[in-house]
This record gives structure tokens, C-alpha cells and sequence, in this order.
């Protein structure tokens, strides 16, 4: 990596927390301008190391320009993310019920490469960088923080997928969800659950157990968790999860071990969806469960909450959205905000490719809706719930199509009414977006490791009779 060295002096800061270099103290409003060395042509990641140290809850948020430009739309908003972890001790109530604690943020020297702040792209932004001395621009909207180095590197790219190696052995390893060693988003809790098939369960004092879904949802959210292997070999992982607010769609997953995604099969792991706490294995496209190498001793499993699979079909219907709040603003013009049943005015007078753009957005949204169909075990796109709203709009395009002089008559079904065009849409890109993910555990085990059942009907049972007499005695 190249090293881009500071050119302001006066942000230039002693106080480091440690930090080997130059170290800039930033904070909303400053100006930062520093010189680059590129040594050759290429496409480049741009690293950051950066001290978040104020008690803002929020993630550090600047802009970046290159030699006076934005290399592309995404750098006029960066978002950079803290590590929170949980704070020490139970937090009870004066009934003995555990409750949510304030995380704690961990003032640390971390590392990100440039990237989305939207995370439909889940991996760094790749930079062209012609040789030579460039001028980089940061200005600050949001967090004070320490800058250290800033690097050039070339991109990297997660190993492929090979095969997946057997796990021969009886260890295992349950974490629970609710212990998080990290997370990137303050927001992330536990929640208390009653159900037979998670752990821990209580029928008299409240107990957290499981990872919140309604916390744990957005693209580019992370946990984090701690565990332990004894022995070096291959492992297995599992996931005691619900996922039901997409009842038949996955939510896609990038899984790291100790911050590195072990190959491409654990990269946007299709979660599938399961109305109830459900444990099922990672495994590869055949069915084969997916196996990880540890060596003996402390490892970390990571669930970052991925958009990237439908990264194009979010782009496209944005461009579609757009284009058609600009054809209701060209119609508003041409009739006017006052809409005469007698009056004779052909709309395809002024504007000759209105036909053209409704077809052309039919066209379009089947075959997003198309797309979605390859992450589920179903032909027609109508069946799946999320992409059935683009199947709706296409319908409604297509009835404007076919009389587009009417369309000034009906103006308010583009993007206007309740229940418009770009309102069936827009529930589309809310449900897709809407990764509600419940963890209660994760499982790091062997072939001949047994994993925890959920209780039985006469156990429920009796953890129900036991819970109704606490309703009323408290005991």
C-alpha cells in the first residue's frame, strides 16, 4: 500500500491513544486536504484507520472528493461505523427482570476501506487512480474523530468456493445470540421471547434471549460473537434463527471468521425464511454443509445483514421510480392542474414517447420481478410476496400504455394516489429492505455433535403451567 501523508498542519494531533504516526483531530466543519502518491495506474481500495472518541451515538459521516471531483455519487456521503459492545453486568429491574442495557462504545484505532453507505454494494468501492500526485478532500458532516493513515491497496477478492471439507469429531460449541462480543450499530439488542424452541427460557423473571429482529434488520449491520474451538479441524455452523417478515424470501448474509469471509459460499448466504425458530446448518448450493478450518483456541463469527444480490434491481426500480415522477410532472404541465373531461388535447401531441416509456417500464419491472424468482424454489414471480408489487405496477403501466391520451385524466395513478404506481414500488423496496433476523443461537460443532432439540410438547406444557402461576403469585 502506498501511504497518502498529511499536508495541514494545524488539525495535526500528539494525542494519538497510541497510534504509530501522524494523527489528525477532525470534527464537523473541517476542511481536510491531503496529498496522494499513487506508483501506478489502477483501480485502488481506499483504506482509512480512524479513532471515533466523542459520545455521539451516530456514525462518523464525510465526503470525499478526488483532485476536486467526486469519483462517483457514493463519496458524497461516507459512513463510517463504531464498535459498541455490551456493558458489563445484568441490567435488572426492581422485579428481577433482565432488561436492555445502554452498549458501550469502544474507543479504538479501527480500519475501513471506502465504501457504500447505502450497502447495497457489501464490499469497498474501487477507485481509478492515474500514477502520480493527486490531491484527496474529507469534509466532516458528522463525529469528531482521530485520522491516521490513509492507504492504497489493491482489491481483494474472497476465495472461491471449492468443496467443502467433512468435520469428523463430536465437539460443539453453542453461542448464545443475545451475548454479543462486538456490533457496528448501537441500535442492535436482545429482546425476551417465550418459546419452546429457544434458550434461555424462563417462566417467571424476564431473561433476554434472543437477538431482536426488529434491531437487526438494515443492510450493513453487524454482530459480532466469541467462542471457542478445542482443537485444531474443521467445523460445521448452525443457526437457531426466525425469520419471518419475508415469509418467502431470504435474507442474504455475509459470514466472516475472525473478519475474513472463508469463500464465496459464505458471502450473501441466502438465509431462508422460517416463521418459527428454526435451526438449520450452512450449507452449499448441493446440500453439502458448509465446514470452516479452526485452529484450537478463541475465534470470532461475524453476521453482516447483505443487499448486494439485489443490488441491480434496487438501482433499476429507483430509475424507474424517477422517470416516472418526471413524466407526471411533463403531464401536470402540458393539461394543467384543472383536467376538462370536454376538452380535445392529445397528450402523445407533447409528448410523443409517453406510449414508448409505459411499455418500456412494463418491459422492465417483469423482468426484475423475473430475477426474483432465482432465490426461491418457485417459476412465477407473482407467488413471491415482495416482487408481486412490481407484477401490480407493471399491470397499472401497461392500462396507461394503452390509452396514453387518458393519462391526463389519470395523471394521479403514476405517483400521486394512495394507491399509485410508484406507491406499489415503494412497498416493494420496503419489504425487500425489511431483514428482520431473530437469532437465539449459533452452533460451532462437529459430525458426531448432537445439537440441542427444542422442548417437547409435555415440556412446553409444564413451563405454561408453571408461567400461569406466576401471573399470579410472582413465585
Amino acid at each position: 500500500s502506498e501511504v497518502i501523508y498529511k499536508e495541514d498542519a494545524s488539525v495535526l494531533t500528539a494525542d494519538n491513544y497510541g497510534y504509530e504516526g501522524q494523527v489528525a483531530n477532525v470534527s464537523p466543519g473541517v476542511l481536510l486536504r491531503l496529498n496522494i502518491e499513487v506508483p501506478e495506474t489502477a483501480l485502488y481500495w481506499i483504506g482509512f484507520d480512524y479513532l471515533s472518541y466523542d459520545e455521539s451515538i451516530l456514525p462518523i459521516e464525510f465526503s470525499m472528493k478526488i483532485d476536486g471531483e467526486y469519483p462517483f455519487y457514493e463519496t458524497r456521503n461516507l459512513n463510517f461505523e463504531t464498535t459498541w459492545v455490551q456493558s458489563e453486568g445484568i441490567s435488572l429491574d426492581r422485579y428481577g427482570n433482565e432488561i436492555v442495557s445502554m452498549p458501550s462504545k469502544l474507543i479504538q484505532w479501527e480500519n475501513k476501506y471506502l465504501g457504500d453507505s447505502s450497502y447495497r454494494y457489501a464490499g469497498p468501492l474501487k477507485v481509478q487512480l492515474e500514477k502520480g500526485a493527486h490531491e484527496l478532500e474529507i469534509q466532516v458532516s458528522e463525529g469528531s474523530f482521530l485520522l491516521g493513515n490513509v492507504s492504497l491497496c489493491a482489491p481483494e477478492k474472497v476465495p472461491e468456493y471449492t468443496g467443502s471439507q467433512k468435520a469428523p469429531g463430536e465437539f460443539l460449541s453453542t453461542i448464545q445470540g443475545e451475548n454479543f462480543y462486538t456490533r457496528n450499530d448501537s441500535s442492535i439488542h436482545a429482546t425476551s421471547e417465550y418459546d419452546g424452541a429457544i434458550y434461555p427460557l424462563s417462566s417467571g423473571e424476564t431473561v433476554l434471549n434472543t437477538v431482536d429482529g426488529d434491531s437487526f434488520k438494515t443492510a450493513g449491520q453487524s454482530i459480532t460473537w466469541q467462542f471457542d474451538v478445542g482443537a485444531d479441524g474443521y467445523y460445521y455452523i448452525a443457526m437457531n434463527y426466525r425469520q419471518a417478515d419475508k415469509n418467502d424470501f431470504p435474507v442474504f448474509v455475509d459470514f466472516r471468521i475472525d473478519g475474513e469471509i472463508p469463500s464465496t459460499a459464505f458471502q450473501s448466504y441466502p438465509v431462508e425464511s422460517a416463521s418459527k425458530y428454526t435451526t438449520r446448518s450452512l450449507e452449499d448450493e448441493d446440500g453439502n454443509k458448509l465446514s470452516v478450518y479452526l485452529t484450537k483456541g478463541t475465534h470470532t463469527l461475524s453476521a453482516t445483514i447483505s443487499a448486494e444480490n439485489l443490488l441491480f434491481v434496487l438501482e433499476q426500480v429507483d430509475e424507474i421510480m424517477n422517470g416516472i415522477n418526471d413524466l407526471s410532472l411533463e403531464v401536470t404541465k402540458v393539461a394543467g392542474t384543472n383536467k376538462d373531461k370536454y376538452r380535445d388535447l392529445r397528450l402523445t401531441r407533447y409528448i410523443p414517447d409517453v406510449q414508448e416509456r409505459l411499455y418500456g417500464w412494463v418491459d422492465r419491472l417483469y423482468e426484475l420481478a423475473e430475477l426474483g424468482t432465482q432465490f426461491v424454489d418457485v417459476k412465477d414471480p407473482e407467488d413471491v410476496a415482495a416482487f408481486g408489487y412490481l407484477i401490480i405496477a407493471a399491470k397499472q403501466l401497461k392500462s396507461l400504455g394503452d390509452e396514453p391520451d387518458e393519462l391526463i385524466y389519470r395523471v394521479a395513478e403514476l405517483s400521486t394516489s394512495v394507491n399509485s404506481i410508484n406507491t406499489q414500488i415503494a412497498n416493494f423496496v420496503d419489504l425487500i429492505n425489511d431483514n428482520n433476523l431473530s437469532i437465539d443461537r449459533i452452533y460451532v460443532y462437529q459430525e458426531d455433535a448432537k445439537l440441542p432439540k427444542k422442548l417437547n410438547v409435555f415440556q412446553r406444557a409444564g413451563m405454561s403451567i408453571q408461567r400461569f402461576g406466576h401471573s399470579f403469585f410472582g413465585t
